[in-house]
């Protein structure tokens, strides 16, 4: 803009009427609005980021450092597979004896190679009791990346939740406002005590403190989901997209094989099956084992030499029982195992069943409460503004029949998001990404 424009711009505003600045102005408002708003739209597009349940769990589950701490884990029970297994080396052996005696020499020279023979098979079931172990780690890692699938997704339901939360105090705002226009031009007109307004002010107020709050723990919940999933909360405002309320559930008996085959279980049942061959292996501490030693001989008397071999067997006495501390440690880690078996299944199927019930139950009374408890918040909204309008009751009447609206709705997402929180427990049975409940959903 030029200068010349600026200055006829400043002396049209100082010489026309209230009216022509109005419209002069609104223009420049305008004007403003259309050059803002692709470049806001723009920098707000390129700022969030959209997330979906499923692409949440598989960020969090892709994570190098997390498989490679899982990958290290297996490699370590792997490594002790190696050490049990490893043969003894062989030993070289070379010694020479030589006497001195007039008029001859004698001399005597060795050469013997030496090997331990393992012939009572503890060795190879200490190594099988290793690569057992390997897959009970190995299971356990399954279950660990559950444990954070089911955290992740916690925290992507509590993220949706608070968006639907503060979305739905944000419009209950914007309706107060035009009431608050409404009232406002009545109370000018003398058709409303000025108390209506600032009655009506006071709610509003307590409503934005109300999402206020709901928007710092929305920011919270945002930035801890964003840290699981790998995405800079600094440079990206994360949105997550979703439905509160779950759908069907699978049924009883594919909660029961889901639970029966769940890789906690049967880390367990591989950890009681390694302790069991250790236990094996520590048993056959009385088979001795076996050394084989042969090798070249010669003899020199005087002058002449002869040659010959070595040839032996040797055998170590198991006099004593050294095996007994591995033994007992193994049986110690046998009961363990299935003690500890016993109890998760329990504590399995308690849970599962629990949640199973309530998920059931809260599903059916959110799907009640839609129609029994908003709509009819809804009418009575409605029947509470005419009835204001032709003076028939109060502003706090008014007022309660509105906040009745927004409670309703977050009453219904409250129970829609309590019904998620142990859908969620619920999917800690099934495989990840919800493979076995989407294929039952969309039967």
């Amino acid at each position: 803009m030029s200068i010349y424009y600026m200055k006829r711009t400043c002396l049209y505003f100082a010489i026309k009427p209230i009216g022509h600045r109005f419209f002069v102005a609104l223009s420049f408002f305008i004007v403003g609005l259309c050059v803002a708003s692709p470049l806001n739209a723009q920098i707000s597009t390129d700022s969030e980021q959209v997330l979906s349940e499923q692409e949440a769990v598989r960020r969090a589950l892709e994570r190098p450092a997390l498989n490679d701490l899982w990958a290290a884990q297996i490699k370590s029970d792997e490594a002790a597979a190696l050490r049990a297994q490893a043969r003894s080396n062989p030993i070289f052996e070379y010694s020479r004896e030589q006497a001195f005696e007039e008029p001859e020499t004698l001399a005597e020279d060795y050469l013997i190679l030496e090997q331990a023979l393992p012939i009572s098979g503890n060795r190879g079931l200490r190594a099988e009791a290793a690569r057992t172990r390997a897959r009970a780690t190995q299971l356990e890692t399954h279950a660990d990346a559950r444990k954070i699938a089911t955290r992740v997704r916690h925290l992507f339901y509590r993220v949706l939740a608070l968006q639907q939360r503060v979305e739905m105090r944000s419009a209950w705002i914007e309706q107060m406002r035009e009431v608050e226009q409404k009232l406002v031009q009545r109370a000018q007109a003398g058709e409303s005590a000025p108390y209506d307004v600032e009655r009506l002010r006071r709610e509003i107020a307590d409503v934005r403190a109300d999402a206020a709050s709901e928007r710092a723990e929305l920011a919270g919940a945002r930035a801890q989901l964003a840290g699981l999933v790998g995405i800079d909360s600094a440079q990206n405002t994360l949105r997550v997209e979703g439905e509160l309320l779950p759908a069907k559930l699978p049924d009883d008996e594919a909660l029961r094989r889901a639970v029966a085959g769940r890789p906690e279980l049967a880390a367990a049942s591989e950890r009681g099956a390694a302790a069991q061959l250790s236990i094996d292996a520590a048993s056959r501490w009385w088979i001795p084992e076996l050394i084989l030693r042969g090798g070249y001989k010669s003899v020199d008397v005087g002058t002449q030499r002869f040659h010959g071999f070595v040839a032996g067997v040797a055998l170590d006495i198991p006099l004593f029982d050294r095996a007994a501390g591995e033994r007992m440690e193994a049986e110690a880690a046998l009961v363990s195992a299935k003690s500890r078996r016993a109890l998760l299944k329990q504590q399995i199927q308690a849970d599962a069943s629990e949640a199973s019930s309530k998920v059931r139950m809260l599903s059916a009374a959110a799907d009640t409460y839609r129609t029994a408890g908003v709509e009819r918040a809804q009418k009575n909204a409605t029947l509470a503004q005419q009835s204001y309008d032709a003076g028939e009751v109060g502003i706090l009447e008014l007022i309660d029949a509105y906040h009745g609206v927004v409670g309703s709705r977050l009453r219904l997402q409250e129970m829609a998001a309590e019904a998620r929180h142990h859908q969620i427990e619920l999917e800690q049975n099934f495989e990840l990404l919800n493979d076995k409940i989407s294929q039952h959903e969309g039967e």
